[in-house]
């Protein structure tokens, strides 16, 4: 975690703008986590030009590029080698997921079990 007044910062890939904003503000009024979106990869390496993500959610099918050769693009910079990511689809590339240590969650998904993972992957453990 970054600081007690600095809220950390996840930024959502998906084209879908309706299921991002939806998921945005659901992420956003269960926990204190400032929420951003993107809807492709070259906006998201865009956005990562001005603003380090903590965590990233990405869909798998995007335009452009797929979720995975976007987090192979992401992880070529060094200052977002360490950042995690969770990947949504409804169908997952399981074994790509679990090479490079990608969480994986299949949807539909419970918006608890989402939560959960972003908490694993943010909260700063005792």
């Amino acid at each position: 975690m970054r600081g007690q007044e600095a809220q950390e910062i996840i930024l959502i890939v998906e084209d879908d703008d309706q299921h991002a904003a939806a998921l945005a503000q659901m992420i956003s009024y269960q926990r204190p986590y400032r929420v951003f979106h993107a809807s492709d990869g070259p906006t998201t390496l865009k956005f990562t030009e001005h603003l380090k993500p903590d965590l990233f959610i990405l869909d798998y099918w995007l335009p452009n590029m797929n979720g995975i050769e976007l987090y192979e693009r992401i992880r070529r910079r060094k200052e977002l080698q360490d950042v995690p990511v969770i990947m949504i689809s409804g169908l997952l590339p399981t074994q790509e997921l679990q090479a490079r240590g990608i969480v994986g969650l299949p949807k539909p998904y419970d918006l608890n079990d989402l939560l959960q993972k972003i908490d694993m992957l943010l909260v700063k453990q005792p």
